[in-house]
């Protein structure tokens, strides 16, 4: 048995409830996570209070987060298309049971635009089966149901330059989700308010409820 020594105040020794000079550590370490879970209890309390949580019901709730779902504003990478076009996976069932049917919002910018129109229509995916064709009918839905956003602020938070278009985007249209299969440049998991994920994450736990 091993003897550690910490220096603590008598302010502390009263806030995490020691009353004896010796404890074991267990002893140690089982006062402090509950003075750590009193601590967030207490914030949720009164996050809940300011919103007018405390006064709802659990359905009442649920139905304020199927809502926010279901109104939620995406910025979506253009890999998340171009995997789309080409095979039936998660980026497919985004674009195609979400985007297409109206049950998410996405925001756009003139820059992310030409880079979908630019890497939308290369050569070099034609030899997927009705790529280019698709392709074509995928950037008139862009046009007519996405929203567009003047950022106003230039970021240099990716490695990849031309990436920090997408931030400088949901930073400015305040969008919930940034979807992207680019893990590599994107190490972040948030930037502000928004959500930095991939496309399995994206579905298999924010997509709106039906």
């Amino acid at each position: 048995m091993r003897t550690l020594n910490i220096s603590i105040s008598d302010l502390e020794l009263d806030k995490f409830g020691i009353k004896k000079d010796r404890i074991t550590f267990s002893e140690f370490v089982d006062l402090v996570s509950k003075e750590l879970t009193k601590q967030t209890l207490n914030k949720c309390i009164e996050v809940s209070e300011k919103f007018g949580l405390s006064k709802m019901t659990m359905d009442e709730i649920t139905k304020e987060v199927k809502a926010v779902r279901k109104n939620a504003k995406l910025v979506i990478d253009t890999n998340v298309f171009v995997s789309a076009l080409i095979q039936r996976s998660y980026p497919y069932l985004i674009i195609n049971d979400l985007f297409a049917e109206g049950k998410i919002e996405l925001c756009v910018s003139d820059a992310l635009l030409e880079e979908y129109y630019a890497v939308l229509n290369r050569k070099k995916f034609a030899k997927y089966a009705a790529f280019l064709n698709k392709a074509e009918l995928l950037t008139a839905d862009i046009e007519s149901k996405s929203f567009k956003f003047i950022p106003r602020k230039k970021l240099t938070i990716i490695s990849d330059k031309d990436d920090n278009k997408l931030l400088e985007l949901a930073d400015e249209c305040k969008a919930d989700f940034l979807i992207t299969g680019n893990t590599n440049d994107f190490t972040i998991k948030k930037y502000k308010r928004t959500k930095i994920v991939t496309p399995r994450e994206y579905w298999e736990r924010f997509k709106p409820e039906e």
